[in-house]
């Protein structure tokens, strides 16, 4: 069996005709944001997957694929020189 990426993350839909589409590929999504929300909410989504790609790149392997995560594991895998960056995802306040 073979998997299939799907263009399609999720779709979202109020009344008839009323839809909204997530896709794999961010250009689209802000273009469908922006269609169905307005340049601003659009602008708004492009800034909120920049700082979650930031964050999932700064935690990918030190964190989230980690056997045993742990605040001191994460701290200790970003080094001195990490340190800055980390502390710009802010990963002991929100994620």
């Amino acid at each position: 069996m073979r998997v299939k990426p799907l263009d399609i993350l999720a779709r979202r839909a109020w009344r008839a005709g009323e839809r909204l589409d997530l896709y794999a590929d961010i250009e689209r999504t802000v273009d469908a944001i922006g269609t169905f929300a307005g340049a601003s909410e659009a602008r708004r989504h492009r800034e909120f997957s920049h700082r979650t790609q930031q964050v999932y790149t700064m935690l990918a392997n030190s964190y989230i694929r980690s056997a045993s995560p742990s605040p001191f594991s994460l701290v200790r895998s970003a080094g001195i020189s990490g340190l800055p960056s980390l502390m710009k995802i802010q990963p002991f306040t929100t994620l």
